[in-house]
């Protein structure tokens, strides 16, 4: 699969480097056909020293191209991009860092993916090379005792919401799937008073545009700014048009709903490039992110 981009060789590399010193990698197929593993999250537990527990989410996957900063110079280690982003394409990304309790929420995510008793690949040729290649074992290894959650440290209320599909096995802990961040979102933006803020990789769902839109509608008073890439980050004549018309259509539907009350924006850098937004960023009335 890696002429399509999906960095096949890349993660077993990275497992066989890991596995190799001590740590254990798991390449999980335990979605739906078609399906893929998005969640990006890194979580660092401290025993005895709680107060220095942390975990960080968002959308920065850990990868080349990935290597940016505020100046949006992009990264010296690329990976191939549309060519209106240059030789080092630039990258706008969020990540959170989260402390407190919800360090134990974000551990216990992982934890129920990690402990699915379900096969890590059902396609028996995978499995095959994985045996020949002395790659992923068959089933993840057990993990220790989870320590307590870390004590509050701050004013913030923090939730943690997930997408799961319904699998025809089900998740043990998702049986009928979970659509919480759609649920969450949709709660929040029909609350909104005065302002909609995102940042978006893909500002097209219609789901989500039409609720956008429906708040629109409802408060003469609510604004809307988002920040898009410039320019989808594929060239190609299969990959590129349903970018373009998706997020128009999309634009559109605001458009039509709010008028100048909805801002639609791309970022360039100081040489003039465009900068590829990856973010999925909102933020609601100052209140909600």
């Amino acid at each position: 699969m890696d002429r399509f981009s999906f960095s096949e060789q890349e993660n077993r590399h990275l497992g066989e480097a890991i596995n190799a010193v001590g740590g254990e990698v798991l390449r999980d197929m335990r979605v739906r056909p078609g399906g893929s593993h998005h969640q990006k999250l890194v979580v660092l537990r401290h025993p005895g020293r709680p107060e220095k527990d942390v975990a960080f989410l968002g959308g920065i996957d850990l990868c080349h191209s990935r290597g940016d900063n505020a100046g949006h110079r992009g990264d010296a280690q690329r990976q191939p991009m549309a060519s209106v982003y240059g030789q080092r394409p630039p990258w706008h990304d969020a990540q959170l860092a989260i402390r407190g309790p919800a360090v134990g929420d974000v551990e216990t995510v992982f934890r129920e993916r990690w402990e699915d008793p379900a096969p890590l690949n059902r396609n028996p040729i995978d499995r095959l090379s994985d045996r020949l290649h002395r790659g992923d074992r068959a089933v993840a290894g057990q993990l220790p005792r989870q320590l307590p959650d870390p004590s509050p440290c701050g004013r913030r209320t923090v939730q943690l919401l997930r997408t799961y599909p319904k699998r025809r096995s089900g998740y043990p802990f998702a049986p009928h799937g979970e659509r919480s961040i759609a649920l969450g979102y949709e709660k929040a933006v029909r609350q909104a008073r005065g302002l909609i803020y995102v940042e978006d990789q893909y500002l097209w769902a219609p789901a989500v545009v039409s609720c956008i839109a429906s708040a629109l509608k409802a408060n003469p008073e609510l604004h809307l700014i988002a920040v898009i890439p410039g320019y989808p980050d594929q060239d190609g004549r299969l990959s590129q048009p349903p970018n373009l018309i998706g997020r128009q259509q999309a634009i559109d539907v605001l458009k039509r709903a709010a008028g100048h009350r909805v801002a639609v924006y791309s970022l360039e850098n100081s040489k003039g490039y465009p900068v590829y937004v990856h973010a999925k960023v909102c933020v609601i009335d100052d209140l909600w992110c």
